[in-house]
């Protein structure tokens, strides 16, 4: 792996780490029959949360609020305040490929595999994103920076891998 794959996947695993403690969500409840508008107040306000809260909001008071932004990306799923430690793998996992890429970048099988991984998350959630009504009928959930940094990291980090794969395989047919 050269020196501008190297610089370059540490800039996106820092930014997937600082991504992380960004804002992913934007919530407002919103107000749905015709006398809860007349009573309601002019403007809704928006809740921000970030990846580094979902597993503090979901084991709290304000899990009610968690179990419904995971109940529309996945309606039959349990154990929320549980399961919500999980999204904490995500930067884990940055962390992690940075680390195989920077002992083990020289292997392409190494490549070829975080670099396949990469672009599945980054794809998989983009497109469970896309797929899914996010104007419930009780919240409205709006997708912030922080998401989309890290969906867009994820994949340029997976690119890299993919690009040094046929530049590794590519040097070996050659010589």
């Amino acid at each position: 792996m050269n020196m501008v794959s190297k610089i370059t996947i540490v800039i996106l695993t820092l930014v997937i780490f600082i991504a992380f403690f960004l804002p992913w969500v934007g919530v407002e409840t919103i107000v749905t029959s015709s006398i809860s508008k007349i009573l309601a107040k002019p403007t809704n306000p928006l809740i921000t949360i970030s990846g580094f809260q979902v597993p503090i909001l979901a084991n709290s008071s304000e899990s009610k609020l968690i179990i419904t932004i995971v109940q529309i990306f996945n309606p039959s799923i349990k154990n929320v305040d549980k399961k919500s430690y999980l999204i904490w793998l995500v930067p884990g996992f940055s962390i992690f490929f940075l680390l195989l890429m920077l002992f083990l970048g020289r292997n392409k099988w190494i490549n070829l595999l975080v670099g396949i991984i990469s672009i599945a998350i980054a794809t998989g959630t983009t497109l469970k994103i896309l797929t899914t009504n996010l104007d419930k009928a009780v919240v409205k959930v709006n997708l912030l920076i922080g998401v989309w940094l890290t969906l867009f990291c994820y994949f340029l980090f997976g690119l890299i891998c993919l690009v040094n794969f046929f530049m590794v395989t590519f040097k070996k047919n050659n010589k």
